[in-house]
């Protein structure tokens, strides 16, 4: 299923079918977790190609099996689903134009017959949220882009920003050079930074203003376009306002762009 093959694989009848039922294969059997690894594996392979991924995503059962596999969090099993889950088109991508929206309302990734089925599965998110608290470093990148998928599903919002250790893992991945991880932390800090009663223990986490702008300055469009709005919601918390007035570095860096634009 890598590299040049994986295209034609989904083209033979009945294959992805046959994956989703051994991921499906029931508890009871020996070698049930074993199964859910291999199939969880092949689809994250196939995925990787953005017509497998499409074809994944209208499988019957697919997403459901993945998220079932979520649900034990950081294992193998539960890793390689949040890596195929990754390249799936579960919601609208963020566009590199951006929108700013400064309520949920406005919020532009929506909630989608996919959003929901993955959600439907009890212990998919908490799943999630674990790889990226506990995950290896590419696990935790893969984790955060599926969350920005699910950004448009509020429960999946709440619990991410009532579960402590979060906000220090999103903001951990805005330096990083991976652009998935800049895209993916950008959009949750932004869709984060819609909830008022957080703005000020967002901004105040880590090197976060910091880490935004430097998004905002060198990095990809998409992440450009959710770090900038994402700033300027949390700069209407006073606490930000300070911090972004005591950090002359970041006051300097938002000239130069504001020159440079």
């Amino acid at each position: 299923s890598l590299g040049d093959h994986g295209p034609g694989f989904c083209d033979v009848e009945g294959l992805l079918d046959g994956i989703v039922a051994l991921g499906q294969f029931g508890e009871e059997h020996e070698g049930a977790s074993a199964a859910r690894e291999v199939a969880g594996l092949v689809l994250s392979n196939l995925a990787v190609d953005p017509a497998n991924a499409l074809k994944i995503l209208n499988t019957q059962g697919a997403v459901r099996m993945l998220a079932a596999c979520l649900v034990g969090g950081c294992t193998l099993e539960g890793t390689t689903a949040a890596k195929a889950l990754s390249y799936l088109p579960l919601s609208q991508a963020p566009s590199e134009r951006g929108s700013i929206a400064h309520t949920r309302a406005q919020w532009f990734i929506e909630s989608t017959e996919a959003t929901r089925e993955l959600l439907e599965v009890k212990g998919a998110g908490e799943g999630l949220v674990q790889i990226l608290l506990e995950g290896q470093p590419q696990s935790k990148i893969e984790a955060a882009s599926v969350l920005a998928k699910l950004t448009g599903e509020m429960e999946t919002v709440q619990y991410v920003c009532d579960t402590p250790g979060t906000f220090p893992a999103i903001i951990s991945l805005l330096p990083l050079s991976s652009p998935q991880a800049a895209e993916a932390g950008s959009t949750l800090v932004y869709r984060i930074s819609l909830e008022r009663p957080f703005r000020s223990v967002l901004g105040g986490t880590g090197n976060c203003i910091q880490e935004l702008t430097s998004v905002l300055d060198k990095s990809t469009a998409v992440a450009k376009a959710m770090a900038g709005p994402g700033l300027l919601n949390l700069m209407e918390s006073p606490d930000n306002q300070t911090r972004l007035i005591e950090a002359t570095n970041v006051l300097n860096i938002l000239l130069r762009i504001g020159e440079e634009s």
